[in-house]
């Protein structure tokens, strides 16, 4: 199958939307599937520096709409995309781009296309929930990352679309390769229980937490790979930040693995209010790419109870905690100074990782639905 997946994402980039979309287009090929990723650059960049950003497989194209990063521009993005595909004549046409999709659905009323889906229409802004009501009865597929967010979604749209035809499909995430330097990780004490986070430290994430934590555990220590120099210099300046924790800063994604290799446990601090830039609150609905990210590494877990969350981890495969008591985070991570469990929780973690969460089988599942 000929496929273009339609992204909004500026590629490289830090966020979480870029990882999803370049190894789910990983994904899509090693299905032995003709991809072509349309996505957006502020400058000139080889489809090389990308793969190697990510630490994904050359094994598809990508076209990049050279185009500055202000308001509007999306609107120029999205003729450049369709046609783009007017063009290349897909079989299939996915993406996660509001007006790029909805362009297809409206002028190749043929074309055969799937859109994803990962915040309730009460969350967009008025320009793509129109999208996502125009393309609807064009759509063969509306793909969500949690069982939470469709049935949001089905009391939103009603009656406009087959409720079977949106099919939940959770984040996911790849085996990692231990590539790169670990000049970084030299001052590590191999005595020592090191408890890791990584990803944003911006609102909901749980930071607050892991420094009480910090104060709780002088024995443990603490790692945050994340954030920017910014956002680490004014909790350094505004925190009693305790020696036993340490703060490494933003790490390329194909770095993170050796981090995690690195770790004794993982920390996934959501709280019940977890916002991102546009200022959602994503806790209700979210699917992680970090929870399984840390399933893969086969490290112990312990998270956040929230219902979201329990769609993909339980009590046996992960220590769930409530997210804002201090005291429970701090009694969990003493249980795990026994290394039977956590060598026990990580290994169920990954075999659930494993069984269900790989990028490939989302893709996989994906098409099945497609062909269904």
């Amino acid at each position: 199958m000929n496929l273009i997946y339609i992204s909004d994402a500026y590629l490289p980039s830090r966020t979480a939307n870029s990882v999803h979309i370049v190894k789910m287009c990983e994904a899509f090929a090693m299905d032995n599937h003709k991809v072509l990723l349309i996505g957006l650059s502020k400058e000139q960049v080889s489809e090389c520096e990308i793969f190697e950003y990510y630490g994904v497989k050359g094994i598809f194209r990508i076209h990049l709409n050279i185009l500055p990063q202000r308001t509007g521009i999306l609107f120029l993005h999205a003729l450049k995309s369709f046609l783009k595909v007017l063009k290349e004549k897909p079989d299939w046409v996915f993406g996660r781009s509001f007006l790029g999709c909805l362009m297809v659905s409206l002028f190749l009323p043929r074309q055969s296309i799937s859109f994803e889906l990962h915040a309730p229409l009460a969350a967009l802004n008025k320009l793509q929930k129109y999208s996502v009501y125009r393309m609807l009865p064009k759509l063969s597929t509306l793909v969500v990352i949690s069982q939470a967010l469709k049935c949001i979604l089905v009391n939103e749209i009603g009656d406009r679309f087959n409720v079977d035809k949106i099919k939940v499909h959770h984040d996911a995430a790849s085996l990692g390769v231990l590539s790169g330097s670990t000049k970084d990780l030299l001052f590590i004490d191999s005595n020592k229980i090191h408890v890791g986070y990584l990803g944003s430290i911006q609102q909901g994430r749980g930071l607050n937490l892991i420094l009480s934590l910090s104060r709780l555990l002088p024995e443990f220590q603490f790692h945050i790979v994340g954030g920017t120099e910014e956002e680490a210099s004014r909790i350094l300046m505004t925190s009693c930040v305790q020696s036993n924790l340490f703060f490494h800063g933003y790490q390329p994604h194909s770095k993170l693995d050796l981090f995690k290799s690195k770790f004794d446990i993982l920390l996934a601090p959501y709280q019940r209010e977890t916002l991102i830039k546009s200022g959602i609150n994503t806790s209700a609905f979210m699917s992680p790419l970090k929870i399984f990210e840390y399933m893969a590494s086969g490290k112990p877990i312990v998270a956040s109870d929230l219902d979201v969350i329990r769609e993909v981890l339980n009590d046996t495969n992960a220590m769930l905690v409530p997210p804002e008591d201090v005291q429970a985070w701090a009694r969990a991570l003493a249980k795990l100074r026994d290394v039977s469990l956590r060598e026990k929780l990580g290994a169920e973690a990954y075999k659930v990782w494993e069984e269900s969460y790989t990028w490939r089988s989302r893709a996989s599942r994906i098409i099945a639905e497609l062909d269904q």
